[in-house]
């Protein structure tokens, strides 16, 4: 994602990325994540779309993971800052060819 300062927006201990166009050189459109010193608390979304948004073909016609008992999620920027987690089977929201959302609950 570019350094663009019109894309970002930085409060307190949220961070906003918006890219309106729809060819964004890194496939990534929007980006949320906040931090809570409280467990469990702390937040992050990503949606991305495109062809410049690299990602490994789907698993199936109706899946795009072979989720068996989880699914990892990286972040990692350009110094190489890697924050991840692990979603499980129940924390799966949608899982179809065409994309994946999860939600972590435990």
């Amino acid at each position: 994602m570019p350094a663009d300062p019109l894309a970002w927006k930085v409060r307190g201990g949220k961070i906003k990325y918006v890219n309106r166009s729809p060819d964004a050189p890194s496939g990534i459109l929007a980006l949320k994540a906040k931090a809570i010193a409280i467990a469990g608390e702390s937040a992050a979304s990503m949606k991305g779309a495109g062809v410049a948004l690299e990602l490994p073909p789907a698993a199936g016609p109706e899946q795009f993971f072979a989720q068996d008992s989880s699914v990892v999620v990286q972040l990692v920027n350009s110094t190489n800052a890697c924050w991840s987690t692990e979603f499980l089977a129940g924390d799966t929201k949608k899982n179809a060819a065409k994309g994946f959302k999860a939600v972590f609950q435990h």
